[in-house]
């Protein structure tokens, strides 16, 4: 049987995005078929100004989504032309890892400004990692994990996974704690996690080996 031909995807040319971008609800209707990489590729041949005015219009979702697409090239120019408000709610929404590298890529000046639109806990976790040494352990960590005692089932491992989701990034490893005293015992893949009956002990499940540790200023 023959194989199917990929559907063909979407485009847009930048100046018709950017002369609907004015109008919030037509730029929704125009980018509504498209994928975050698809917009991110336009806003590449725009100027700064244009590509902010863009993004900072785009629904919410959206405009975070592009925000984390690796290809968009510009983008600290980009954030740099927009409202520090705009910036730090779209910041705050991103993957933990490219809001980070999004912070350290800004001006100390602008990223100051748009740290102090995010809300405590998430600007103190930000600044301190930004303290961290670029292409440390420190440097390239995330706060934001999903993690269990050693005590729970694969169950409650998945609904912990689902809440994780519903308002934050991708998951790759559920991370298990002693139930004692807190103390990581063991990283599990989310491949796992699929395989093996929900009523499992978690201890049950994956790699038995201890973690590997890294001290926050080891070198990548």
């Amino acid at each position: 049987m023959p194989e199917l031909a990929p559907p063909p995807t979407q485009s847009v040319t930048p100046e018709l995005l950017y002369l609907v971008s004015s109008d919030p609800a037509e730029l929704a209707e125009t980018v509504a078929p498209l994928r975050g990489a698809d917009i991110a590729e336009s806003l590449n041949q725009m100027a700064p100004e244009g590509a902010a005015r863009v993004l900072a219009n785009l629904p919410f979702d959206m405009a975070v989504d592009v925000l984390n697409q690796p290809q968009l090239d510009h983008r600290e120019a980009v954030v740099q032309r927009m409202d520090r408000t705009t910036a730090g709610a779209l910041i705050s929404s991103m993957s933990p890892d490219r809001r980070v590298e999004l912070l350290r890529e800004l001006p100390v000046k602008k990223r100051n400004k748009v740290l102090s639109t995010i809300d405590e806990p998430s600007r103190g976790t930000l600044q301190k990692l930004l303290s961290y040494v670029p292409h440390t352990a420190g440097g390239l960590m995330t706060t934001e994990v999903v993690s269990v005692s050693s005590g729970a089932t694969v169950a409650e491992a998945r609904e912990r996974i689902r809440a994780f989701v519903d308002v934050r990034a991708v998951v790759y490893a559920v991370y298990v704690t002693d139930a004692a005293d807190g103390k990581l015992l063991r990283a599990i893949a989310l491949q796992d996690l699929v395989l093996v009956d929900a009523a499992e002990q978690i201890m049950n499940v994956g790699d038995r080996r201890p973690p590997l540790f890294a001290r926050a200023d080891t070198k990548q």
